[in-house]
């Protein structure tokens, strides 16, 4: 059996989650997300920070979640309440990302890091499977049954599909909107943390210009960039 170890192949599955986690909801919007890549480097950097200061996963997973809540409820406020399109509030907040790269510690990497922070991304079941393979399997599957039986989803794709129908149906478009962007942070900061820590250097720009391929990857997995469809 051929191990799936390697450094490439962790990649490709947390690339995969996140590309589900982050962008699916937002596509059924028709709002296009630049910001997410940087978003991640963001999660990864406070987790790694935090866990270089001993701190265990209780405290830098929950902390990497609450950065990508605070950033994706940024993106969501400037979109529903200040009407800036989701294209151009993103594609700001990506400079205001990486303006804060410049001012955090030591640029912005993390060295060094112990099995406190690398643990979860290194262990492996039967020398093979991957813990956060495993992981993102667990995660994809609920996000699927959410996506599919879920009452919020269904106000998810009324939204994307016609947000004046909804109205008259008794949905808030703008409510359902931030929701989703709180939910994008959430996954975000898991699927930052899951990235990260099989590695024992973190470099909060690295995922910086990845926005394009979790793009492609979400539209080619089937969702419509008309909105209010996908194939789940």
């Amino acid at each position: 059996m051929e191990r799936i170890k390697n450094d490439r192949n962790k990649r490709e599955l947390i690339l995969g989650l996140f590309t589900f986690a982050a962008f699916m909801v937002l596509y059924i919007f028709t709002n296009f997300k630049t910001a997410a890549g940087t978003m991640m480097g963001l999660c990864g950097y406070t987790a790694a920070y935090l866990s270089q200061k001993g701190f265990n996963f209780l405290v830098f997973i929950p902390a990497a979640i609450i950065v990508g809540v605070l950033f994706a409820s940024i993106n969501g406020i400037l979109i529903t309440k200040f009407k800036v399109p989701a294209m151009v509030a993103t594609l700001a907040m990506v400079n205001v990302h990486l303006g804060i790269f410049i001012l955090l510690p030591h640029g912005g990497w993390v060295e060094n890091l112990q099995s406190n922070f690398t643990k979860i991304g290194r262990t492996s079941f039967f020398t093979a499977i991957p813990l956060v393979f495993v992981l993102s399997l667990i995660l994809t599957a609920i996000l699927l049954w959410f996506m599919k039986y879920s009452r919020f989803s269904k106000k998810i794709y009324a939204v994307g599909g016609n947000a004046e129908a909804a109205i008259l149906s008794g949905i808030q478009p703008e409510k359902v909107i931030m929701q989703t962007y709180i939910l994008e942070g959430i996954l975000i900061g898991i699927a930052s943390v899951l990235f990260y820590t099989p590695k024992s250097i973190v470099q909060a720009n690295s995922t910086h210009g990845m926005e394009m391929l979790f793009i492609t990857a979400t539209v080619v997995g089937g969702t419509n960039i008309a909105g209010g469809e996908d194939l789940v």
